[in-house]
Parts: C-alpha cells; sequence; structure tokens
C-alpha cells in the first residue's frame, strides 16, 4: 500500500506532487531545512518523517529515492510484533487518517499481495493457473 500511495518513483519529477520522506535518511541542506519549517512546524506529528519530505518538496527541495539494498542497511523493526506496531503507529497517519483509505488500501493489499499466494498453494478461485 506504501508504494501505491505515494510512488517513490515520481517523486524527482519536479511536477509531480508526491513526495517521500524516511527517518534516517532524510538529507538536505540546512537553507531548504529552514523554508520548510525546521521540525519546529511538526511537533507531535506521528509520521514526521514523510511530512518532512513533503514540507521540503513544498519548499522547492529536489527529491530523489534511491534503492540501495548493498549500500547501507538498518533494522527497522524486529519481529512481527515490530511489524504490527509499526504498522500500527505508520498507516492509519499515512493515510490522514481517513478510515475509507485505510480499509480501501488493506482490502487491495490483501488482494493483490495475500491471494495469489493463496491461489498457488491452495489452487481454486485465486490461482493463476
Amino acid at each position: 500500500a506504501f508504494y501505491r500511495r505515494f510512488r517513490p518513483w515520481t517523486v524527482s519529477n519536479p511536477k509531480s506532487k508526491n513526495f517521500m520522506g524516511v527517518g534516517a535518511f532524510n538529507f538536505t541542506r540546512r537553507a531548504f531545512y529552514e523554508k520548510a519549517g525546521t521540525h519546529q512546524k511538526l511537533r507531535m506529528d506521528v509520521i514526521d518523517d514523510m511530512h518532512l519530505g513533503r514540507n521540503l518538496k513544498e519548499a522547492g527541495a529536489r527529491q530523489f529515492v534511491v534503492y540501495g539494498p548493498d549500500l547501507v542497511w538498518v533494522q527497522w523493526v524486529q519481529g512481527w510484533q515490530g511489524v504490527l506496531k509499526s504498522l500500527e503507529k505508520n498507516a492509519f497517519a499515512g493515510f490522514d487518517y481517513h478510515w475509507p483509505q485505510v480499509v480501501l488500501a488493506t482490502v487491495a493489499g490483501f488482494c493483490l499481495d495475500v491471494l495469489p499466494f493463496i491461489g498457488i498453494f491452495f489452487g481454486g478461485l485465486f490461482s493463476p493457473f
């Protein structure tokens, strides 16, 4: 759902309204950081990293997303409980606290990411073969 919602491959296009922000990797120039309102503008924001990315883009900063799995490693969460806690914190905020969007994204994610595997292993209605 994250990639469908934020479309990171489009953020480098200055005409695109899509933005990106990742807590450990928001690198920017101080001038843009100050123009974007610094973290003072993001006080008590659950997804401050994403919103910093939005504010930077709105301030005119260029954004790029780099896929570099062999360049750097950060442990995001530990175990399934960590994943669930992170989703609990970030998912609802990531959809601007709109329940219909969260439900739609959950259903779409299940249909696109889970059902095909159920079909492969168990056949039936969801089988791709």
